[in-house]
């Protein structure tokens, strides 16, 4: 066995490694210290590897969860016709975007700034109840339109749709940007549609979350109503969320650095479980 004080990598084998570690996602250092004793007989002490992974530009942290079956060319291909769509648009013409979210009664513990060596107690509840919401939110003005009900289907989409059609009377085109749920393909959509002609949906390519910007809403939604907050009863949580649209000129500011249109593409993944 060659040690590190006997042999340091090649520049050539650094870049192999390198390119080893980016399609190959190890939970634990010791995994690499096996790989690289197994492929290139060096034993390194952690230290070491870890001095090795930093001048590979290598940190340790969570990769970030995307869909396993994510078509990175329809993503391309939407992200094009959205563009030119933007380019085209009128100036009474509004662009939105729309998805249905169920948060759940319960508390959602989060990161907080806690004193160190204390712990923090956060009270939870069991509920299983939860709240649908079926909203919008324009991209240019921020503003957010919101329908709650017992449950998201087509009946409750078309009253979305109303709400809508009657917000913005002077727009000669309204687009709107949706995945593909069932609700949203249903008859009485499809219906109602045909007799609203001035609002166009725009449908998502499948597993594509990243290119639907509410869900940078839904995100800041958590943060303000969920992330480390308990609701003594469901009513108080369902008023919670409520409030939330209630106060909507007040996240304007916090919201606008967040709803840009830099769309953040996604490539298959190619890492694998080590």
């Amino acid at each position: 066995m060659i040690t590190l004080a006997e042999n340091r990598f090649t520049a050539e084998q650094e870049q192999e490694l390198s390119e080893h570690l980016d399609t190959n996602l190890y939970h634990r250092s010791q995994d690499i210290q096996r790989y690289i004793v197994k492929k290139y007989k060096v034993s390194y002490s952690r230290s070491g590897l870890n001095e090795l992974l930093h001048r590979l530009d290598f940190t340790y942290h969570k990769p970030k969860p995307v869909p396993g079956k994510v078509d990175s060319h329809l993503q391309q291909l939407f992200l094009r016709r959205y563009r030119r769509i933007r380019k085209t648009m009128g100036a009474t013409d509004v662009m939105l975007f729309a998805d249905a979210v169920h948060p759940t009664y319960n508390t959602v513990a989060s990161y907080g700034w806690i004193k160190k060596g204390q712990e923090k107690m956060l009270a939870t509840n069991s509920g299983r109840q939860r709240v649908n919401i079926n909203g919008v939110v324009n991209i240019d003005s921020l503003q957010m339109t919101a329908d709650f009900s017992d449950s998201i289907n087509g009946g409750s989409t078309v009253r979305l749709l109303e709400k809508i059609d009657r917000l913005y009377p002077l727009a000669n085109r309204i687009h709107i940007v949706l995945d593909n749920a069932g609700y949203y393909h249903s008859h009485e959509v499809r219906d109602w549609l045909a007799r609203h002609k001035r609002i166009k949906l725009h449908y998502l390519p499948p597993y594509s979350p990243n290119l639907n910007l509410i869900e940078r809403v839904w995100k800041f939604f958590n943060e303000k109503v969920r992330n480390n907050r308990y609701y003594e009863t469901f009513l108080d949580f369902e008023n919670a969320c409520r409030n939330f649209f209630r106060k909507r000129t007040m996240w304007t500011k916090e919201l606008r650095s967040r709803l840009t249109e830099n769309f953040q593409g996604l490539k298959q993944p190619q890492f694998q479980n080590r």
